[in-house]
């Protein structure tokens, strides 16, 4: 007898909250908000750069790639504080703490090229 209540008890509970929520729109179903890709990283004064001025030229001007492993000509003052090489699975990677009193991303970009230049032997920095 009792256990007919409870029953009947829980299933009163499981039609309530499904009726409840019925009328919410599931929100894992809805559409997340898409924003537009990021440009590619330009140098400075060329042509398109919004608001960049066109006589200040990085010291590095050429080619501001991410992608080469040449090392830039000048580089913003920086020191590795912590380095450690992991080797998994076939794979060399080296971990870096890097500090560098330097707060434009050109000079992050300068100093990534450096390191990725660095070490150029390994599979990921």
């Amino acid at each position: 007898m009792y256990r007919a209540v409870a029953l009947i008890l829980a299933l009163i509970a499981v039609v309530f909250f499904a009726v409840r929520l019925a009328g919410e729109p599931v929100r894992a179903l809805q559409k997340p908000e898409v924003r537009p890709a990021p440009g590619a990283f330009e140098t400075a004064g060329a042509s398109g750069a919004e608001g960049e001025d066109a006589g200040g030229q990085a010291p590095d001007e050429g080619d501001l790639k991410i992608g080469s492993f040449e090392a830039p000509e000048s580089v913003p003052d920086y020191e590795i504080l912590e380095e450690r090489i992991v080797e998994r699975d076939g794979a060399r990677a080296a971990r870096l703490l890097v500090d560098t009193r330097s707060r434009a991303e050109e000079d992050f970009v300068l100093i990534t090229r450096d390191l990725k230049a660095r070490y150029s032997d390994y599979d990921a920095v």
